[in-house]
């Protein structure tokens, strides 16, 4: 009895171990999970992503999801029984790793390591003009919409829009074509990409009316004439009507040049002096052409030309009040007579100059250009203003005559040195109860035959200052000055001629004696005036 118990006993033993080894080994290993979307490696991913793989090979398994921007240090997020997890709130434009890890009857097996990267953000909006329109066309022009993926043109005549363009999402302009006249267009466009869409402003633009193209009428010439001649030049002028091109010729037939049909003149240069050339003129358009008569036009002869100097000056005169006197001078001309033609010619120098700084002196004003040949008769300048200080305090001249005429006789432009202009300052200013006159009085010289005197002045062995010296001509002073501390003194333009120098002082007996004046400066030397006679108390 005992005996079968025992062996009742062990059987059960062994029946026991059998079963629970028939458990273990028939348990099946767990597989690592199969990841399924998003695709390793996608890219325009929502950032609202749901993560999805397949179930496990075992029952009531539970999932562990990672997920993180380095593929080697992903993070924890959730847990789930589910075969999906949504992931919320990811970053635009952004790479994430993720992976999943399956625990199921003390077994864990992990998936292997996924990427994707989710979209770019929403494009910013574009800004929308019409930069150009013609009759059958509109030019676009939009600021760079930021994210783009695309670009789409829509555009209407009504309210009901069409899509006219779909363009790369960096492009910014775009030329609408094939459009009808005088139309209104209205137009927008839409930026575009994953994450959604940004519409612009809406424009409109009108093409511009159609004008049939007119077929000119014949060109005309209705003149054509030479204006201008000289040495080495010819001017053409000509007048045509419906010309678009002009072409001068210089028979028999070259071509000199060729003008836009609204020309109206054309100068030949480098041409030689005494010499005739023809020319004649053609005038075109798409409907035809039309030829001029041919000119004949003769080059001056070479002149040789020189330049005439004008130098302006103050007579010396005796001491006054007035310390200074500007006068502005322009507008020279000098008249000469040339080829049996008289002809005033002008130099554009102008200037302000202090008469009291040029006494005894001159400076040069101005070189007018004439022929060498001319013979000048005539000079003529203005005097635009003129002020003066006297006592120092100015006072605006009134000038009754601001133009100045001046009579030479028949000068020689080649051979002349010129012409000299000297004030006389002492009988130029006048004044009234209405203020200052300025007459000016000038002495004009020929540069030929301009001549000076200079000396010295002693009254015992001793300088005489402050005593007047003078050039006078058949009883008329012709210029006048004083003597300085140390004695001497200067009188500068004056014609060369004979003349009676005359010394005159206070307190002293008047000294004259005649000089004979030639062209440049006379030193008369040192002039010792006689001492009074001394008598007894």
């Amino acid at each position: 009895m005992n005996k079968y118990k025992y062996l009742a006993f062990i059987f059960s033993v062994i029946l026991i171990v059998l079963v629970l080894s028939s458990c273990f080994l028939l348990r099946p290993a767990l597989t690592k999970p199969q990841l399924l979307s998003p695709a390793n490696g996608a890219t325009n991913v929502s950032t609202t992503a749901t993560l999805t793989w397949k179930p496990s090979n075992v029952a009531q398994t539970t999932y562990e999801v990672f997920i993180g921007q380095n593929a080697s240090k992903t993070e924890y997020v959730a847990s789930t029984e589910q075969t999906s997890f949504v992931v919320n709130n990811l970053s635009y434009n952004t790479t994430y790793y993720w992976k999943v890890v399956s625990m199921a009857n003390s077994q864990v097996a992990t998936s292997d390591t996924w990427s994707f990267t989710t979209v770019k953000a929403f494009p910013s909006r574009p800004f929308l003009s019409v930069t150009g329109v013609s009759t059958s066309s509109v030019a676009l022009g939009w600021t760079e919409s930021e994210n783009a993926s695309a670009i789409t043109l829509y555009g209407s005549t009504s309210t009901v829009f069409s899509q006219y363009a779909h363009l790369s999402g960096s492009s910014t302009s775009y030329t609408v074509n094939n459009l009808v006249p005088s139309t209104v267009y209205k137009f927008f466009v839409v930026a575009t990409n994953a994450s959604g869409r940004a519409t612009s402003n809406t424009v409109n633009a009108t093409t511009l009316s159609y004008t049939p193209s007119v077929v000119p009428a014949l060109p005309v010439i209705k003149s054509f004439g030479v204006t201008y001649v000289s040495t080495n030049t010819i001017t053409l002028g000509f007048q045509t009507q419906n010309a678009s091109k002009m072409y001068i010729y210089n028979p028999p037939s070259a071509l000199l040049t060729t003008l836009s049909g609204n020309a109206t003149s054309y100068t030949i240069t480098n041409l030689k002096p005494s010499t005739s050339y023809s020319y004649f003129i053609v005038a075109i358009n798409p409907s035809g052409r039309a030829t001029s008569e041919t000119v004949t036009a003769t080059t001056e002869s070479y002149v040789q030309m020189t330049s005439f100097p004008v130098y302006i000056g103050d007579k010396p005169v005796s001491p006054s009040l007035i310390q200074h006197l500007y006068v502005t001078l322009n507008g020279f001309s000098v008249h000469a007579t040339f080829s049996g033609t008289s002809t005033w010619y002008t130099s554009p120098a102008s200037g302000t100059y202090d008469l009291t700084t040029l006494v005894g002196t001159s400076i040069k004003f101005t070189g007018i250009t004439l022929p060498a040949s001319a013979m000048v008769t005539q000079i003529r300048f203005e005097i635009s203003s003129a002020t003066i200080v006297v006592n120092g305090n100015s006072y605006s001249l009134n000038i009754p005559s601001s133009t100045i005429y001046m009579n030479m006789n028949n000068i020689n432009a080649m051979e002349s040195a010129g012409v000299y202009l000297d004030f006389d300052i002492s009988q130029s200013v006048e004044y009234t109860g209405q203020g200052y006159l300025f007459k000016p009085v000038i002495h004009m010289v020929n540069g030929n035959m301009r001549a000076s005197v200079m000396g010295s002045v002693m009254y015992n062995s001793m300088p005489l200052p402050m005593a007047t010296v003078s050039l006078s001509n058949s009883s008329t002073v012709v210029a006048e000055t004083y003597t300085m501390p140390n004695g001497r003194f200067t009188i500068s333009a004056v014609q060369a001629g004979n003349y009676t120098l005359t010394v005159e002082a206070s307190g002293i007996t008047s000294y004259s004696t005649s000089v004979s004046l030639s062209k440049g400066m006379n030193n008369v030397g040192d002039i010792n005036l006689p001492a009074l006679p001394v008598y007894p108390k």
